[in-house]
């Protein structure tokens, strides 16, 4: 079938919020079915990774089509050059538990991070969990201290503490689209053959009110076999965001340091210095998922990035994260904070996240985000997962009455409709703006056979966006809906600024929004076409019966009906006819309607001279909806009810025919007989057969 969106909100009504971002508030999510614990409350780690993998490995084919560069500049990376945000670092300027860094990374948008703990991951729950029942046990220490390698020259001096360095020769990550400009964004131990980590308290606000961040975390320098960085997060699993080869001497995507490739590099190496440190299972710091290095849950790495992209990372709803060093030589690492639109659909359909920072994280300069309907995107402070999380947004920027096309408006509730059109395809007007940007692209989908997926084909077509204004995205036709079957659709809006981010549903994208939508589904009606036969100047009538599908747009819990408002008459052309006092008057004849429920009565009276086949009226009715019997049908098995205008509007045609004279002769008294043929006159014509005769 050919059908139209239409998009109706009631303006007297509070908006709803369709979306929920990610760097809210949790509301009871949970880490993983291992935990159960919410997110954002345990500690970080709780759900470690195992050997069987939480997600499939990303493919480096899905972070070419984006640019890393838009996402570099959105990230507000820990800096110790930006000395006004660091306060109680140590005599050296580096970190000790207390330290706390503050920065606004956004408009409103504060985050506070606090130094927790400086310890080395085998004094962390993970490795004691990791060791546990093994030959090793006795190697965790609660109380170990950062510090050198028993293997290292320099065992049992003082040891340095962490720090900011610039990037240098060895941070693949520089030529992969993350160059800080010789900021101190390295975080680092700056000594070689080191063991040592640090865990941190995290606080974030968005205009006073407390909304828990998102932070990113990468390695800051080559890892070979050896060199380990790991990540833990009591945040959502740790969630891919691209790896990009651009510039870097990569030949291969990211892969996971196994013991295999530990010990082969021990081999080559004969005796690698952190092997020699006898005190730490360091098999144990290697991630059970060889596979992805723990993607999907809450401790990642490490990997192997020598020669190889670095994959950039981040965890959502944080309030405690923790990263770890251990390295013959020096290792370092980056970390830093993002500000994330998410979706708010249920599970099923997947996760879509956009990057909406408004401020360049090296330039201080403004980022123009752009934006669906009327008001750039902002800030949830509170989030869930059922389509309609009610607005308490500081700057409401969701909702049908700013995102929709004013000529989809009416007065009725907030849900979208879904009507019929013309040629073969769903469509749907909106509101975008590229905000300042060249161009941006807009796609969506609708979750036409309501699977609880957004599929490929229910994707709307690419549009390009260069103005401020109203944009059509176009739909597949999809003859499988069929009225009463399904009332309610999700969909799912995305808009950025390059189209790579947006090909598909879910996922990450540098720039834009998302918004989810929950639409009401709205059959139109069909009429039926009906024919009589009668003689010259004999009065016709049919009944023509219409037939709304659904239910009412307004109270889902009533059946629509067909409008009280009396239906339009049509010529064959599609004019609309006038009547006078009552009756449409054409060259065969008068017809006269009257209505009874959904029901309407055809009374013709041909003129006197005329005979043959009318051209007939064509009704075109609404419903209770305001949906109207003017569409067309593309599903052969439910054809078009009207062939005059290719639609459904219901449609008579009645047919005059001339009374026959027939004289015979012959003697009185004796039987006469003539056959009697119907048929105007016209040997061409087929005969009717009358329904009675009556004789005179």
């Amino acid at each position: 079938m050919a059908e139209k969106l239409e998009a109706t909100v009631d303006l007297a009504q509070p908006n709803r919020s369709r979306r929920m971002r990610r760097d809210a508030t949790p509301t009871g999510q949970q880490n993983s079915v291992t935990t159960g614990v919410p997110i954002g409350t345990g500690p970080a780690g709780a759900d470690d990774a195992t050997s069987t993998p939480r997600v499939p490995k990303p493919s480096l084919d899905e972070s070419v089509k984006k640019d890393s560069v838009q996402l570099a500049k959105q990230i507000s990376w820990l800096d110790f050059s930006d000395a006004g945000s660091w306060k109680n670092l140590d005599q050296s300027g580096g970190l000790k538990v207390g330290t706390t860094f503050t920065k606004e990374i956004s408009p409103g948008y504060v985050v506070t991070l606090t130094v927790k703990e400086l310890k080395p991951f085998n004094s962390t729950e993970i490795y004691r969990k990791r060791v546990e029942g093994t030959a090793s046990q006795s190697t965790y220490n609660p109380n170990a201290e950062n510090g050198y390698l028993k293997s290292a020259p320099d065992y049992g001096k003082t040891p340095p503490t962490v720090t900011g360095a610039a990037q240098n020769e060895w941070t693949t990550i520089r030529d992969q689209g993350f160059n800080t400009q010789k900021r101190k964004t390295q975080l680092v131990y700056p000594k070689n053959s080191t063991n040592w980590g640090v865990k941190f308290d995290i606080e974030a606000t968005y205009l006073n009110k407390r909304v828990a961040p998102t932070v990113v975390m990468a390695d800051g320098e080559d890892a070979n076999p050896g060199e380990f960085a790991i990540f833990t997060t009591n945040g959502t699993g740790w969630e891919y965001m691209g790896e990009w080869k651009m510039k870097s001497p990569a030949k291969e995507p990211y892969t996971v340091i196994t013991k295999k490739m530990l010990d082969d590099e021990d081999v080559k190496r004969r005796g690698l210095l952190i092997l020699k440190d006898k005190s730490v299972d360091w098999y144990k710091y290697l991630s059970p998922d060889t596979v992805t290095g723990g993607l999907g849950t809450q401790v990642f790495g490490p990997n192997r990035s020598n020669e190889r992209t670095v994959p950039v990372v981040m965890t959502r709803g944080v309030s405690e994260v923790g990263f770890y060093v251990a390295s013959s030589g020096q290792q370092a690492m980056m970390m830093g904070f993002l500000v994330v639109d998410g979706s708010d659909a249920p599970e099923s359909y997947g996760e879509a996240f956009h990057t909406i920072s408004g401020r360049d994280s090296v330039t201080n300069a403004p980022i123009n985000q752009p934006y669906l309907g009327t008001t750039p995107a902002d800030i949830d402070v509170e989030s869930a997962n059922d389509w309609v999380l009610d607005d308490k947004k500081e700057h409401k920027d969701e909702g049908a009455g700013q995102l929709l096309a004013d000529d989809q408006l009416n007065a009725s509730n907030d849900l979208l409709d879904l009507d019929k059109a013309k040629n073969g395809t769903y469509t749907i007007k909106i509101k975008a703006n590229p905000n300042g940007n060249a161009k941006s692209y807009v796609k969506a989908w609708i979750d036409f056979n309501n699977d609880g997926v957004f599929s490929e084909s229910e994707g709307s077509n690419l549009q390009e966006v260069t103005t401020a204004g109203d944009y059509t995205l176009t739909f597949n036709a999809n003859p499988n809906i069929a009225g009463g079957q399904v009332d309610k659709l999700g969909m799912r809006f995305r808009i950025a600024t390059n189209a790579g981010d947006i090909e598909q549903p879910t996922g990450i994208a540098f720039s834009g929004e998302v918004e989810d939508m929950l639409l009401h589904r709205i059959y139109p009606p069909k009429g039926e076409k009906q024919t009589t036969d009668g003689f010259t100047g004999e009065t016709q009538t049919a009944v023509l019966h219409f037939t709304p599908k659904g239910t009412d747009r307004s109270d889902d819990s009533v059946n629509a009906v067909m409008s009280t408002q009396a239906p339009q008459i049509l010529d064959k052309q599609g004019q609309v006819l006038t009547a006078v006092d009552g009756n449409y008057i054409r060259p065969e004849g008068t017809y006269h309607l009257t209505v009874n429920g959904n029901d309407v009565q055809v009374t013709f009276t041909p003129k006197a001279d005329f005979s043959g086949t009318a051209d007939g009226i064509n009704i075109r009715w609404t419903d209770s909806n305001g949906t109207s019997t003017g569409w067309t049908s593309t599903d052969a098995s439910d054809p078009n009810k009207n062939d005059q205008l290719t639609s459904m509007d219901g449609s008579y045609v009645p047919t005059v025919r001339k009374i026959p004279n027939y004289e015979s002769s012959g003697l009185q008294g004796l039987e006469q007989n003539k056959t009697l043929v119907f048929n105007d006159d016209d040997a061409n014509m087929p005969p009717v057969t009358p329904d009675a005769f009556s004789s005179c």
